[in-house]
């Protein structure tokens, strides 16, 4: 695998019901590009690991609004 691959060679590397952790903080500093990717891709039943929920329209707070998640494990929700 090359040292550096694109958004959609990494999120095609997630599958239906894997776990991710996303960081940053409501959204920022998150991969949004590589986010996207999994929007596309539309990738289900997902496991989150996060600080937070992000807003619904930005970062993964997208794909929560997707229903991409079964689960998430985040300390603050609230924006979501």
């Amino acid at each position: 695998m090359a040292k550096v691959i694109t958004a959609d060679e990494a999120a095609a590397l997630i599958n239906d019901g894997d776990t991710i952790m996303i960081g940053g903080f409501l959204g920022i500093g998150s991969p949004g590009t590589i986010i996207d990717a999994l929007i596309k891709r539309n990738v289900k039943d997902l496991t989150l690991i996060s600080n937070d929920t992000a807003f619904p329209d930005k970062m993964h707070g997208k794909m929560i609004v997707n229903k991409q998640f079964k689960k998430i494990i985040v300390s603050h929700i609230g924006t979501n």
